[in-house]
């Protein structure tokens, strides 16, 4: 007869989502007693099996759930100093619409001023805590100075190329913290609109100034973000004469298919926007872009 049989000192051996879960090991012992008590005691032991068979499936539950997604989502349209884009403000709407219904929390701010954008960035930075994807996507004026690329705010005034660092948003520092808070950054840029910004401050630099380029620059390879510009590094696309830039109308139809990785979407992306603009094709590059899903299967 087996020794918990005859109320002799044994080991129980706790089911398996119980006892090594997240790299922790559990060990449970249970001692008995020779005589009457056993009846009493074979009952307790079978509540404890149970009891730690529960808490196993409510574990293994938790490590189910899928990580947190959180997207910030920009659309600036209606510029003090350079007129109004017709599409930003709806591509964004749109775009943040989209990203809940696939399970994206989602900050969104629309035709934001310096300090505004500023703030939304920061609301950003503190939802990434403890999320497993950031997205960040931004449609409206960009412009690339000496190879680093620029969010411009609607109530900037870059007349002269000295103001830039006190009036635009440098992208690359989003992309720092997404990339120090998160496993998987992503980046969507419809920022190469035809830019006033950049010809203003070019016909006003000097010699020792930097030089304002239409378009945008593309980004260092070795970062870990997959980035997506709307065209290719350096061209300009088109704002679009619907509602939406075409662009942001192919990301609206492909994005939450389920199952597809970054690279097929992206395929279908460019795809969808030469065939309407026959522009130069959107890009995107990064790690791992055969592998990450934004709606898994």
């Amino acid at each position: 007869m087996p020794d918990t049989a005859r109320g002799r000192k044994g080991v129980f051996a706790a089911p398996a989502g119980a006892a090594n879960h997240a790299g922790l090991s559990l060990h449970f012992k249970s001692v008995g007693i020779a005589g009457p008590c056993d009846a009493m005691i074979a009952p307790m032991g079978r509540l404890a099996i149970l009891a730690w068979a529960f808490l196993g499936l409510l574990l293994l539950s938790a490590d189910a759930e899928p990580a947190r997604r959180v997207a910030l989502v920009i659309g600036n349209g209606t510029y003090a100093e350079a007129g109004t884009l017709a599409n930003p403000v709806n591509d964004a709407l749109d775009i943040a619409d989209k990203l809940r219904s696939i399970g994206f929390e989602v900050i969104e701010g629309n035709d934001l001023g310096k300090r505004e954008l500023e703030r939304s960035i920061g609301e950003f930075s503190d939802a990434l805590q403890g999320a497993g994807v950031g997205l960040f996507y931004y449609a409206g004026h960009g412009l690339q100075v000496d190879g680093r690329n620029y969010i411009v705010p609607v109530d900037a005034r870059l007349d002269m190329p000295v103001k830039l660092q006190l009036e635009a948003v440098p992208i690359d520092e989003v992309l720092d913290i997404m990339e120090q808070q998160t496993t998987v950054s992503l980046v969507f840029l419809d920022a190469c609109r035809n830019n006033p910004f950049a010809r203003s401050m070019s016909r006003a630099a000097t010699t020792r100034s930097a030089t304002a380029l239409a378009g945008l620059a593309q980004f260092d390879s070795t970062r870990g973000s997959f980035i997506a510009f709307s065209t290719a590094p350096g061209a300009v696309a088109m704002d679009g004469t619907g509602r939406n830039s075409p662009f942001a109308a192919a990301l609206l139809r492909h994005i939450a298919e389920p199952g597809q990785s970054i690279n097929d979407m992206m395929i279908a992306v460019r795809r969808d926007v030469v065939s309407q603009t026959r522009r130069p094709a959107p890009l995107g590059a990064g790690l791992a872009a055969r592998t990450l899903r934004i709606r898994p299967g």
